[in-house]
């Protein structure tokens, strides 16, 4: 799973496996490690309630969807998903969608697990 974080918007992106996963299991997690011991833990989870949410705390950030929408995703051609969760005055982004393969081979990238780009069959400009 990939993160991108830009201002007060979260992008998550899936593998296959990490897609299945999801609706298998429940949740996908991965984590990164920082100098003196510190961890930044982020982790997509399916819940039984109908309502998207995010949250962060003790260095994790937990971002929960319906676990009937994960089910479907797995299956289904749905790219993906986006809502807001709304605090206040504050505001966060959340898109949650499945990593497509480069349109252009990039060395050094294994892409064997990602899903194939809808844009594969267009000619190029």
């Amino acid at each position: 799973m990939k993160i991108r974080i830009k201002g007060n918007s979260l992008r998550l992106r899936l593998t296959k496996t990490e897609v299945s996963a999801l609706a298998e299991f429940g949740k996908v997690e991965e984590s990164t490690q920082f100098p003196h011991g510190n961890e930044l833990i982020y982790r997509l989870q399916a819940n039984p309630t109908s309502t998207n949410s995010a949250a962060f705390s003790n260095s994790e950030i937990i971002i929960s969807v319906p676990h009937l929408w994960a089910k479907e995703w797995a299956v289904n051609e749905e790219v993906g998903n986006d809502f807001n969760v709304v605090s206040g005055a504050e505001s966060l982004h959340v898109l949650i969608e499945k990593d497509f393969n480069c349109l252009t081979p990039r060395a050094g990238e294994n892409e064997e697990d990602q899903f194939k780009n809808p844009l594969t069959s267009h000619t190029k400009c």
